[in-house]
């Protein structure tokens, strides 16, 4: 006599499916834990200051490297070039802010020629950003 054979049963989750859910759960931990915030392309340790940082209208940021480059919205430009952007953002936007992260071992003279020659070109608002003191 001949008995049917029971019918196999699909299981009710895969096998691979508890492997997803620790993959995604890692992706999600990943994503959490990460810092997501553009680079200026250089390395730059600000100076150390115990004064907080200003809210402002429109930014700029300009990167001063040890080394005297400059960079400005992740571009980099000499001296003449950042004259001229400072003329045309005197009259196309009068209330910005440049906020220059300039390097701890740049020297302040180098730091005090390039803000006067911003403030010469029609800057008002200049920003020096530094790290707060511990």
């Amino acid at each position: 006599m001949k008995f049917p054979r029971p019918e196999k049963k699909q299981p009710l989750f895969d096998p691979i499916l508890p492997l997803i859910n620790v993959v995604f759960l890692l992706l999600i931990f990943v994503m959490m834990m990460s810092r997501v915030d553009g680079t200026d392309g250089y390395d730059v340790n600000p100076p150390v200051s115990s004064s907080e940082d200003p809210a402002g209208q429109r930014e700029s940021l300009l990167v001063l490297t040890e080394d005297g480059k400059v960079q400005l919205a992740g571009t980099e430009m000499d001296r003449a070039a950042l004259m001229k952007y400072a003329r045309e953002q005197k009259r196309d936007h009068p209330d910005q802010i440049i906020k220059i992260r300039a390097d701890a071992q740049v020297d302040a003279m180098e730091l005090i020629a390039l803000m006067e020659s911003l403030r010469i070109g029609g800057v008002e608002n200049l920003v020096l950003l530094t790290e707060k003191r511990n």
